[in-house]
C-alpha cells in the first residue's frame, strides 16, 4: 500500500515496508530479549495474566469492541493469534462460527477453560504460527480478526489471508 501526502509535496509513503521494518525490529528485540519463537505467549505467568484479565475485565470493553466489528451472528470468523479466547468465545456466543490460529499450547488450554466457563459453542482451532497455516487449513470466512497479531502484515501471511476468502477484516 503506498499513499500519497496530501498536502504540496507529492511524496509516496510506502506503509507496507514502514510496517514490515518495524515488525522486524520488534522480532529481532523479542529475540535479543530470549522471547523469539512464541515464548513470550506461551509462558505460563503471561498466559495467567491474559485470562485473568479476560474474566475478571469489564466486559462491556469487549461487547463495545466485537459490536463496533459489524459482524452478524452466523458469520464464520477467522480470528488469527486468538489467545484465551478474547474475542473468540465472546463471538462464539454471539452464534458465529469461529476458527482460531493460535500457536501457544497454554493460550489453547486457557481458551478451551474460558469457552466452557462460558458455555460457549466449540470452536475450531489451529494450533500453528499464522505463517505456517495453508489456505486449505484456514478454510473460508466471512470476516478475519485479530487483536494482537501484529506481524500479519508480512508478505506470505497477506497471500494466505487473500486466498483464505475472507470479505472483511477486523
Amino acid at each position: 500500500m503506498s499513499l500519497h501526502n496530501s498536502g504540496t509535496s507529492s511524496v509516496a509513503v510506502d506503509y507496507c515496508r514502514l510496517w514490515d521494518e518495524q515488525h522486524a525490529r520488534s522480532v529481532a528485540q523479542k529475540e535479543k530479549m530470549g522471547e523469539g519463537g512464541g515464548k513470550f505467549w506461551s509462558d505460563q505467568g503471561v498466559v495467567d495474566r491474559f485470562v485473568q484479565n479476560v474474566i475478571s475485565g469489564d466486559p462491556s470493553r469487549m461487547e463495545k469492541q466485537i459490536a463496533e466489528m459489524h459482524i452478524p451472528s452466523g458469520s464464520s470468523v477467522l480470528d488469527i493469534g486468538a489467545g484465551p479466547g478474547t474475542l473468540a468465545v465472546p463471538l462464539s456466543c454471539f452464534g458465529c462460527r469461529v476458527t482460531t490460529v493460535e500457536p501457544s499450547e497454554p493460550m489453547g488450554v486457557a481458551m478451551e477453560r474460558y469457552r466452557k466457563m462460558m458455555h460457549a459453542p466449540p470452536i475450531r482451532e489451529i494450533r500453528k504460527c499464522w505463517e505456517d497455516v495453508t489456505p486449505e487449513e484456514a478454510g473460508v470466512h466471512d470476516v478475519a480478526a485479530t487483536s494482537r497479531r501484529a506481524g500479519i502484515g508480512t508478505s506470505l501471511s497477506s497471500e494466505v489471508l487473500r486466498s483464505v476468502s475472507v470479505s472483511h477484516t477486523c
